[in-house]
């Protein structure tokens, strides 16, 4: 078996995910509150070379990517004045409610959807957007029939986790919580404080995106270039199996 072939391919197919996770993060350069993905790589197996040679050297089968990991940092607040938009300034999550899943995010865009005569608090792709008891919020109407959206900082839900970066990505900015993230807390805010130590709720602003072009932009030539490398590595190798077989005839 020609290892040299097997090593290239597997170093093609570590490269073509990577450059995956790369266009997605610069796709949603503009997405409010995502956090860009980062692949991880690891070596593949080890065999000995010459079985009947002691102690036996060793060859390396390649690499593969091994996990994709989030990476969770503060971006920069941007000034929206529109009412229903809110930043967290520090740690935190929103809390979202979707086909009966709970799931938490970064993005405060909010809006109102009207059922019937009563108004909820929702996501931009229309999640219900939950209280600190994990309860839909409701708004309330004020004496002219208008619903009151001044109190929805006081109503909003913060959740905070042990190991954000153990979060699982389900769609847009969205996460779940997984075993390695530890279970979602909701940050005590008694008296109505919008203010803690870890972080502030910030009223018509909303969290930009934090991918880093500059930086991705080198990630993305990295990459084409490992890539392209491994691919001579391949051809390379076909080239002397090729060679080989042809001495032998």
């Amino acid at each position: 078996m020609n290892i040299a072939f097997y090593s290239g391919v597997s170093g093609m197919i570590a490269f073509q995910n990577d450059l995956d996770v790369l266009a997605h993060n610069m796709a949603n350069v503009s997405t409010v509150g995502y956090k860009p993905q980062r692949s991880s790589f690891e070596d593949l197996i080890y065999r000995e070379m010459y079985i009947n040679k002691e102690p036996g050297e060793i060859v390396g089968h390649g690499v593969r990517d091994a996990r994709v990991d989030l990476i969770f940092s503060g971006g920069n607040l941007q000034t929206t004045g529109y009412m229903l938009d809110y930043a967290i300034a520090g740690d935190g999550f929103f809390a979202l409610e979707r086909k009966g899943q709970r799931e938490y995010t970064r993005n405060g865009a909010f809006n109102i959807s009207i059922e019937g005569k009563n108004g909820y608090l929702v996501s931009d792709d229309g999640a219900y957007v939950l209280d600190s008891a994990g309860a839909r919020i409701q708004l309330k109407r004020t004496q002219e029939g208008d619903f009151d959206v001044e109190s929805i900082g006081d109503q909003l839900g913060i959740y905070q986790f042990d190991n954000p970066s153990g979060l699982q990505w389900t769609t847009g900015s969205s996460y779940t919580e997984t075993a390695y993230s530890g279970e979602a807390k909701p940050v005590n805010r008694a008296g109505n404080n919008k203010n803690t130590q870890d972080f502030q709720l910030r009223s018509g602003m909303l969290e930009a995106s934090t991918v880093d072009m500059a930086q991705t932009m080198v990630d993305v030539i990295m990459a084409q270039r490992s890539f392209q490398f491994n691919s001579r590595v391949v051809q390379t190798a076909d080239e002397v199996e090729e060679m080989v077989n042809t001495l032998r005839s």
